[in-house]
């Protein structure tokens, strides 16, 4: 039943942000969760508009009914999503009977050294964005008074809650590396943590992206030039190499074990 429980607690969390986000955002939020069901809604079922300012018509109960499941497998499978990150930094839940366990992998002097200039590349990128994030409040205080709540929101304010955890992590990983197979001690729970909730924050603010530019630039062509694109590849670069690095440490921090467990 364990696994069940903190199945539970995972969505019971995932809930919990939905409601704190669209309090904070406002009405608006509801649509950026809705946009993916839709759009498949829209593909099975053939009726579209659902968006549209001048109203969409009366929906057909399919439609509705189709919405309604893949919202609702949208939020389970975000769950599914914290459950896998748990399980990589706790392990399974209610482990009742181990029958293999194998050492931790062993990092060679080459894949530690890789590893080494992948820390250092994450540390001048990490840098590097803010100090841009720095510039544009200076340079676009003005502006930035006028964007959306939504806008500010992803687009400053996550960026500041979330740097930290970047450093934190970036910290502890580089004393492990340094004194591997010794330095296990420097990435304790919170390091993990810190890990694990800046990927979170790396995979929701691509989606954002993602969802910003099929629903807003494209479907009003805006011009995008050369300064977007550049900044759109550095960033994904940037967010699939992090998350790389989290998963390849925590694949390195612990035993390959197999259990027989219940639920």
């Amino acid at each position: 039943m364990a696994a069940l429980v903190t199945f539970g607690i995972c969505l019971a969390i995932v809930i919990a942000l939905l409601i704190i986000l669209s309090l904070i955002m406002g009405p608006g939020f509801f649509m950026v969760i809705l946009i993916l069901p839709v759009i498949v809604s829209e593909g099975i079922t053939g009726e579209t508009g659902t968006f549209n300012p001048n109203g969409s018509g009366k929906k057909s109960p399919l439609f509705n009914l189709l919405m309604a499941f893949f919202t609702i497998t949208q939020v389970l499978l975000v769950a599914g999503f914290l459950f896998g990150l748990y399980v990589l930094i706790a392990g399974l839940p209610m482990v009742s009977k181990e029958v293999v366990t194998s050492s931790r992998e062993v990092l060679s002097p080459l894949q530690i050294y890789r590893l080494q200039t992948v820390n250092l590349l994450l540390w001048l990128l990490t840098g590097t964005f803010i100090c841009m994030w720095i510039f544009n409040i200076i340079r676009f205080g003005e502006h930035i008074k006028k964007m959306t709540p939504s806008s500010i929101f992803w687009a400053y304010i996550l960026p500041l809650l979330t740097y930290p955890f970047a450093f934190l992590f970036l910290v502890t990983t580089h004393k492990y590396l340094a004194e591997y197979p010794n330095g296990d001690q420097h990435i304790g729970f919170f390091s993990k943590a810190a890990g694990v909730i800046y990927i979170i924050y790396l995979f929701s603010s691509q989606i954002h992206a993602l969802i910003t530019y099929v629903t807003i630039l494209r479907r009003h062509n805006a011009q995008l030039g050369f300064q977007y694109w550049f900044s759109l590849g550095a960033s994904l670069f940037y967010k699939v190499v992090f998350i790389y690095f989290v998963v390849r440490i925590l694949m390195s921090l612990y035993c390959i074990c197999f259990y027989y467990f219940t639920i």
